[in-house]
């Protein structure tokens, strides 16, 4: 089972990949907002990057109360990293 650490671990794996593309001149393809106060994710991938007329490729928010919870965002990220 992985824990909240995996998971954010993870988002940060996803974080440097955007950076990276950014670096290149590409567009971004992750957009993560976690507000650890309540323990929300909210994830926004866009498969070929991010632009204003782009419509959303994949979405996943979720309330990390629960371990099926945090492998469901998990393995959401994974998946598509």
């Amino acid at each position: 089972m992985k824990t909240i650490n995996d998971l954010l671990t993870l988002a940060n794996k996803a974080i440097i990949k955007n950076q990276n593309t950014i670096n290149v001149e590409m567009t971004p393809h992750w957009f993560i907002n976690y507000s650890g106060h309540i323990n929300k994710m909210d994830v926004r991938y866009y498969q070929t990057g991010w632009s204003k007329d782009k419509e959303l490729y994949d979405v996943c928010s979720i309330n990390l109360k629960n371990e099926n919870e945090i492998q469901e965002m998990y393995w959401f990220i994974k998946n598509r990293l």
